[in-house]
C-alpha cells in the first residue's frame, strides 16, 4: 500500500471513531438539549433557580439584588436590580426546557438612586407604553405585527414589542424610568 492510501485510511477511521464517540457521549449539554426538545415546560420557580445560578456567575453580591419576574408568551424574563447598581441585569429563558436565550445588562444609570422618597412611581404604566410606542413607531412604523409585554420592575418599566411567534426577528425593547418618563435603555432588532 502506498503512503497516501495509509494516510487516507487513518483519516477516515479517526473521523468515524470521533463521530461514534460523540454520538455515545454522556455530555450533560446533550442531555439538556434533548430534555428541552422533549417539550417539558418550566414553571416560575424553576426559571428563578436557573436565572439565579446563571447570574451568580456574573453579578458580584447577587444577594443585594432584588429579583423580578415577567412572563412573556413562551419566555420567562428574570431581572436583577439594586438601588446601588447603575445596571439592571436581565436573563431570558425559554419556558420549554429552561434554556437561557439571552442576557442583557440594561443601563439604569439615570434611574438608579433617583426614586421618589415615598417610593411611589411617578411614571404610570400607560405613560411608559406611550413613550416606548412613540419611539417604536418612528423606527418600525406600524406596530400591529408585534405583541406588547410590559414588566413592572422596582425602578423602571420594561416595555417589549415582540413579533408573533411565527415571524423571525425581533422588535424594539425599552427600559423606561419610573421617576420621569424617559428612555433609559433601548434596543432595536431587525
Amino acid at each position: 500500500m502506498s503512503v497516501k492510501t495509509v494516510c487516507l485510511c487513518l483519516i477516515v477511521s479517526l473521523q468515524f471513531g470521533c463521530a461514534y464517540t460523540r454520538a455515545n457521549s454522556q455530555n450533560p449539554k446533550i442531555s439538556r438539549e434533548s430534555q428541552s426538545a422533549s417539550g417539558q415546560e418550566i414553571d416560575l420557580q424553576a426559571a428563578l433557580r436557573i436565572a439565579r445560578k446563571d447570574a451568580s456567575n456574573r453579578i458580584p453580591n447577587l444577594d443585594q439584588f432584588a429579583e423580578t419576574s415577567c412572563e412573556q408568551d413562551s419566555y420567562w424574563r428574570i431581572f436583577f436590580e439594586s438601588t446601588n447598581s447603575p445596571s439592571i441585569f436581565e436573563v431570558v429563558l425559554a419556558k420549554t426546557g429552561g434554556v437561557i436565550l439571552g442576557r442583557r445588562q440594561l443601563s439604569n444609570a439615570q434611574g438608579a438612586l433617583n426614586q421618589p422618597k415615598d417610593g411611589s412611581p411617578q411614571t404610570s404604566k400607560e405613560t411608559a407604553i406611550d413613550v416606548a410606542q412613540k419611539d417604536a413607531t418612528r423606527q418600525y412604523g406600524d406596530l400591529k405585527r408585534f405583541t406588547l409585554t410590559v414588566c413592572k420592575l422596582q425602578q423602571a418599566w420594561r416595555v417589549i414589542y415582540a413579533p408573533a411567534s411565527h415571524l423571525n426577528g425581533g422588535g424594539p425593547e425599552y427600559l423606561i424610568d419610573k421617576r420621569s418618563p424617559r428612555i433609559l435603555d433601548k434596543k432595536y432588532y431587525q
